[in-house]
């Protein structure tokens, strides 16, 4: 029997219930479902682009079909049932505008995006989880990076008045389909923007909540920092039913040392994430942890124990400071995930000689050995240091080196991945996604421990 949600709200710094008791949210980041990614779902550089080297590759209405199968595997209802089981008690679902609305035809929101928000509010409803809907890729770039679908570096949301009355007409269609509906705790506007001041973003937050509330006054609106979720100085409060959305990864997520050590411990990340807090309390508003995470893919035994700890300590630093907190990523290939694919799965088996090369290459900024990846790339960065002398800065010079080489080989591999599945038939791409299905993914139980730990 479904369970019976009820509606959420903000009262000064906490999120209550309808019965007034604080809530907590806990939960799991479903990145790679309706926002792929490279480094979760294996591909890479940049997911429409990918789309197009499908497209070539199995012809447009296999490639179309490929993307289906997928979208239909990936989550079901039985992830829903473990995420309950585990004790969490809400997911944020990141989400791509391009499932919504083409870019042939704005403002007409007709794609399959809402077919697959209506199964995961229902699958939700039943196992008592609420949801906060995450617009990860928007129309015109909300940040320069890969996980919001940009292949430019290039933020075109902030310069042109049209890409932002889009986004604000796509969270206008939402709302009104989902407006009596508890189980949806809220609305991210937009994951992690970068824009060119605070002044821009506050701007443009209280452009669309003025436009959403014209249409929807229940539901809670989350909104995040600048640069990536990190920055809050500048923002004020504006409506009565704002969250604030800060991210934190820490050293100790991904570096190859045994934690804890003298520069990665709880206080050094008690320390990092203070701020976040002083904003919250400074303001008399609730405070969301939207990411966080760790890499627990390490060979190292004691590395992946501290990476385990870190997590465990993250959790309990939020809490200590009545947070609500959302992991990344529930599922992937084999990175962060609760749920990962097996490794002699169909499709970890088709892709692994191209995922291979990402690797040996560090294509993937979010999961590459920078140290190794730096090396390889060191005589360009010295030779552009070399010719601008102190009128460049070193650190400058190594970071868009390191950004357009790495651009360049993922640009390189797109053809090469998708050539992977040419010639494969209807039936055997179907067979192929099932791998995405959680019966046929390994559970990490060190993090499922974690998630029932802090249930209580």
């Amino acid at each position: 029997m479904a369970a019976k949600m009820s509606w959420l709200c903000t009262r000064g710094r906490q999120i209550v219930n309808e019965a007034g008791q604080a809530v907590l949210l806990k939960g799991y980041c479903l990145g790679g479902w309706l926002n792929t990614e490279n480094f979760i779902n294996g591909y890479p550089y940049v997911d429409h682009l990918y789309y197009r080297a499908l497209c070539d590759a199995l012809g447009p209405a296999n490639a179309k079909y490929y993307y289906e199968r997928q979208l239909e595997h990936y989550l079901q209802e039985d992830d829903f049932a473990l995420l309950a089981e585990c004790g969490t008690n809400s997911v944020r679902l990141p989400f791509n505008y391009r499932l919504f609305e083409s870019d042939d035809r704005p403002g007409e929101f007709d794609g399959p995006g809402f077919y697959h928000l209506d199964r995961l509010v229902k699958w939700c409803r039943k196992h008592g989880l609420y949801i906060i809907l995450d617009l990860h890729s928007a129309e015109g770039w909300q940040n320069p990076d890969w996980h919001c679908d940009n292949p430019a570096d290039v933020c075109l949301l902030w310069g042109d008045q049209g890409y932002r009355d889009r986004v604000a007409g796509l969270w206008c269609a939402i709302a009104r389909r989902y407006k009596e509906e508890p189980t949806i705790a809220g609305y991210e506007l937009l994951n992690e923007p970068t824009a060119p001041d605070v002044q821009t973003l506050q701007a443009f937050y209280e452009e669309v909540v003025r436009r959403v509330r014209r249409v929807d006054r229940k539901h809670m609106i989350f909104l995040d920092g600048n640069m990536w979720g990190t920055q809050f100085k500048g923002l004020r409060p504006f409506d009565r039913n704002l969250v604030y959305a800060c991210h934190i990864y820490v050293n100790a997520d991904f570096e190859n040392a045994a934690y804890p050590h003298e520069t990665s411990n709880r206080d050094t990340i008690a320390a990092a994430y203070q701020g976040y807090a002083d904003f919250g309390r400074r303001h008399n508003v609730p405070m969301w942890c939207g990411e966080f995470g760790a890499h627990h893919h390490a060979k190292e035994a004691a590395v992946k124990k501290g990476r385990l700890q870190t997590v465990d300590d993250q959790i309990g630093i939020f809490e200590g400071h009545r947070h609500s907190w959302a992991m990344w990523t529930y599922k992937d290939v084999g990175v962060m995930g609760l749920a990962t694919l097996a490794p002699g799965s169909a499709y970890m088996r088709r892709t692994a000689p191209v995922r291979a090369m990402k690797q040996r290459l560090c294509v993937d900024q979010w999961t590459a050995d920078h140290a190794f990846f730096n090396k390889w790339i060191k005589p360009i960065t010295d030779y552009v240091q070399q010719v601008g002398g102190r009128r460049l800065d070193a650190g400058a010079v190594q970071n868009a080196v390191a950004r357009r080489i790495r651009d360049a080989c993922g640009i390189l591999l797109v053809r090469p991945f998708a050539e992977q599945f040419r010639g494969m038939t209807r039936p055997q791409i179907d067979s192929m996604m099932k791998s995405w299905r959680l019966e046929n993914c390994r559970i990490n139980k060190g993090l499922a421990r974690i998630l029932k730990k802090h249930s209580a």
